[in-house]
């Protein structure tokens, strides 16, 4: 896929049903892999999604 694409299915995901930010953050390592780098990038694909109502302490 191309970075449009990716962006345009995110967008599409967002605005038309439930949207978890874990898939975010798959974009994100999604867009990276087709070589595109900044820092808010690696930043967003670095997040560690974990499970709902678990706590880390």
């Amino acid at each position: 896929m191309t970075l449009e694409e990716l962006t345009l299915e995110i967008n599409a995901e967002r605005a038309l049903t439930y949207f978890e930010s874990k898939h975010l953050v798959t974009w994100a390592v999604n867009v990276l892999t087709l070589g595109y780098e900044s820092d808010n990038l690696c930043i967003l694909a670095g997040f560690v999604i974990s499970p709902k109502n678990s706590y880390d302490y």
